[in-house]
Order: structure tokens, then C-alpha cells, then sequence
């Protein structure tokens, strides 16, 4: 059973006591900051780790067969194909590895990867059925070196983390000069939620402890000291119900509508940490090229 919601915080992006409510569900709320706009659930669970934990380790098997299908692999393969311009050390880092699949591809392209997965049933999986180097720990607990990684990469991890700002702050850390961080979260201001509203299953204050959009996950990389190379917003999920030729018309257009208004499901940003040339100089590496989502 999940525990009460009883634990009141600021706002992890500028430490402000100024949340306003905006949605309930479930017996909680969201709140954006009337500071800066972010969105977080607020008063939330006292340890919202060990609830994800709880539910991670219940859809282990749906999990397995979903990020090992030819399918998920096929996709993995594809946004690591747009890595290879930033390859330098070959070594490359997910944050919340799950069961290890984007880890497992990762090596098959021979990446020298490293999961850090907090979920220990998921982490174990990956290393005693797969051989891979997936760490039952949080970033922060991890103790990897500095200047390590020429990716640090994440997807669907941001809106589960307590605080944003310090796990961005550690991954910057572990990457090397002009490496890049590439992360993909859940989008408030989506096209999805507008018409589903508080029934989107993403809007869940109990999991998703916060929510950004795409302007709040920008600031997040700035304050880190990150140059933005990329951002981008894709995805819209149809309510069930309404008339069906327009549902028809609706989704394929506001799927692609989405991509130039940012109101997609997801927001993907890719930022790259400055040279060290750049750093000395007060500038930043502008980078080959950038990275799109899958």
C-alpha cells in the first residue's frame, strides 16, 4: 500500500515555497511554481524510491519482454547510431538502466556501457541474465569517476527523480569535455494532456513526481551548465472516445503538429558540457551536429 501524502518541499529548479495547485488526482496534487513554472507533486510520498521500486519490481517480466523485443531494440540501435559523432572514449552511461536493454544494444555496438538502476530485482536481471555492467544503485550512490562517459543518457527516468537538479548536477560530473547528455521526459504542456486532463496516465503525482515542460527541462540544463543543442517533442495519445473519423484526422496531425509546437507527450533535450578550451575561454563546444529523438 502506497504511503500518505505527507511530505511538503520546495521547488527542486529555483527553491521557491510558491507552488500553486493545478491538478488532483488520487488523493494528491501538482503544483507549479509561480516562480520559475515547474510542475511537482506537492505534498508527496515521504520515500517515493521505494514505492517506484515496489512497482518496478512487479512489471519486471512485462519490462523484460518489452526492452529486449526486436522492436525496442531495433529503436535503441537507431538513437545510438546518432551518438557515434560524440564517440570518444566508446564509454556511455544510462541513467535508470530497468532490466538492461538499452545497455545490451549498446553493447552489441560496441559501446563500453555502464545502468546505474536503483530497482535491484531489474539491475540483477541485467547483469546475471545478460553479463552487463549495471550498478542496483542511484547516480549519486554510484561513485563513478569524473570525466567518464561520452553519453549520459536517460529516458522516462526525470519525472521520477526527488530532485532533478542534483542528478543533472552528477551527470554532468561523470561526463567527459564536449560529451553530451541526452534526456527524455514526460511533457506537461502536451496536446495529450489538454484533452485528457487529470485521466492522462501520465499525470500520476504518486510515480511522477514531477513534470516538465519544455522550457522548465531547459532551464534545468542551463543551470547545469550545459549548451542545448537539441530540443524536440513528439508524441500525442488519442482519448478513447469521441467521433472516429475525427480521431482519424486528429492524431496524425496533431502527431506531427507537435514536433514544431513542442506539445508532444515527450520532450527530448541534448546538451553538451563544455571543452575544456571552451570553459577556459568562457564559451562552449558547439558540437557537430545534434541528436533527434526516436
Amino acid at each position: 500500500m502506497a504511503e500518505p501524502y505527507e511530505q511538503y518541499v520546495l521547488c527542486d529548479l529555483c527553491g521557491a515555497d510558491e507552488g500553486e495547485q493545478i491538478a488532483r488526482r488520487g488523493g494528491a496534487c501538482y503544483v507549479r511554481c509561480r516562480v520559475c513554472g515547474f510542475i511537482y507533486a506537492n505534498p508527496r510520498i515521504s520515500d517515493p524510491v521505494a514505492d517506484n521500486e515496489r512497482s518496478f519490481a512487479a512489471g519486471r517480466q512485462q519490462y523484460v519482454e518489452a526492452h529486449y523485443s526486436r522492436r525496442k531494440q531495433r529503436a535503441y540501435r537507431r538513437v545510438l547510431r546518432r551518438f557515434r559523432r560524440f564517440r570518444k572514449t566508446g564509454r556511455l552511461l544510462e541513467i535508470g538502466s530497468n532490466v538492461g536493454g538499452f545497455v545490451y544494444r549498446a553493447r552489441q555496438m560496441g559501446w563500453q556501457p555502464v545502468g546505474v538502476e536503483p530497482v535491484d530485482c531489474c539491475a540483477r536481471y541485467a547483469r546475471e541474465q545478460h553479463g552487463l555492467e549495471v550498478i542496483s544503485s542511484t547516480l549519486e550512490e554510484a561513485g563513478l569517476e569524473d570525466n567518464a562517459f561520452d553519453v549520459v543518457f536517460s529516458n522516462a527516468v526525470f519525472e521520477h527523480l526527488v530532485s532533478p537538479r542534483r542528478v543533472l548536477a552528477e551527470a554532468v560530473r561523470v561526463l567527459r569535455p564536449g560529451g553530451v547528455i541526452y534526456t527524455k521526459t514526460v511533457n506537461y504542456d502536451s496536446y495529450t494532456r489538454e484533452r485528457m486532463g487529470d485521466e492522462w496516465r501520465l499525470m500520476n503525482p504518486l510515480g511522477h513526481v514531477c513534470l516538465f515542460t519544455a522550457e522548465t527541462l531547459k532551464r534545468y540544463y542551463a543551470q547545469a551548465g550545459l549548451k542545448i543543442l537539441k530540443v524536440r517533442s513528439t508524441g500525442f495519445r488519442q482519448p478513447g472516445r469521441g467521433n472516429l473519423v475525427a480521431r482519424c484526422i486528429r492524431k496524425p496531425s496533431l502527431s506531427v503538429l507537435a514536433r514544431f509546437t513542442m506539445k508532444g507527450d515527450r520532450i527530448v533535450v541534448l546538451g553538451q558540457k563544455p571543452s575544456l578550451a571552451a570553459a577556459a575561454g568562457g564559451g562552449t563546444q558547439s558540437g557537430a551536429s545534434v541528436v533527434q529523438a526516436t
